[in-house]
């Protein structure tokens, strides 16, 4: 085992994360809803546990070769507050194109009314709300889980993949990202109304969602970026819920036909930008 992970340690990584993933993901139906919150912490962590373990096994130093520094930049604070546009930006499209109309879930209006808020601040309320509890939380308590993801997916891999360079390598992390919570989403997770369909949705969304995570690592030198960018992702991707009157997980969800449009699109423009700035230096 020591032999496969210094001389193949893609292949030990991918291995022992999916057996292990796959183990703990495997109990997901079992889990009491009162424990949710542990148990995803313990599934995100598989990922940087194993990088690290890995790295320990090379005789490399942990920090360097997984990016986990700290440093605070533009693009750390830029990764943050990324997924707070795009989402908003997919729940405009979603009502702009598809069969979803506008509507406040209803409980939430009940909420509201029961504070004495006036209808016509309702909106600016829960944009409100969203946007600074999800910034927040994304920051703190989110990132700290997902840091557990992005050593092993952002650190570890991007490391080992850089000979692909950037946009190649970012890519491919992203769907390897995606394809690993194939477990939970044959379960119903995030696509319970398509599960299977919901496999391959993952893994077109993560594509392109990885590689602008992959873009903050790289121009931020930390993994801190990626970690920002996904907690404050997943602290507002569920927004669709509440606001559209109708929700079909291949179309609306946040990894959805619409999604994968949108993040594909803003990867583009990175690329393009990118393009332009290496040309600005060899000029």
């Amino acid at each position: 085992m020591l032999c496969l992970v210094t001389k193949y340690p893609v292949r030990a990584f991918l291995l022992i994360t999916y057996l292990l993933s796959t183990a703990i993901f495997s109990l997901y139906q079992f889990i009491p809803t009162m424990w949710f919150t542990l148990y995803f912490a313990v599934a995100m962590w598989v990922p940087g546990i194993v990088a690290i373990v890995i790295r320990r096994a090379q005789g490399v130093p942990v920090q360097p070769s997984l990016y986990l520094t700290w440093k605070s930049n533009r693009y750390v604070w830029l990764a943050a507050f990324t997924p707070m546009m795009l989402i908003a930006i997919l729940v405009l499209l979603n009502i702009a194109f598809t069969s979803a109309n506008f509507e406040i879930d209803s409980q939430i209006v009940t909420a509201f009314n029961d504070l004495d808020v006036a209808p016509e601040f309702h909106l600016a309320l829960l944009i409100g709300q969203t946007v600074i509890n999800g910034f927040l939380a994304g920051i703190t308590i989110n990132a700290l889980f997902a840091l557990g993801e992005e050593i092993g997916w952002r650190g570890f891999l991007q490391k080992e993949l850089g000979f692909l360079g950037l946009w190649k390598s970012g890519l491919l992390i992203g769907a390897i990202w995606g394809l690993w919570h194939a477990p939970l989403v044959i379960q119903g997770y995030n696509f319970p109304q398509n599960p299977m369909l919901g496999v391959g949705m993952m893994v077109l969304a993560c594509a392109p969602l990885g590689l602008i995570m992959s873009y903050f690592v790289q121009r931020s030198g930390t993994v801190m970026s990626a970690a920002f960018f996904h907690g404050v992702f997943n602290a507002v991707a569920g927004i669709g819920l509440v606001v559209l009157d109708t929700y079909v997980d291949y179309i609306h969800n946040p990894f959805g036909i619409v999604a994968i449009i949108v993040y594909s699109s803003l990867a583009g423009f990175l690329y393009v930008l990118e393009r332009r700035r290496q040309r600005k230096i060899i000029l």
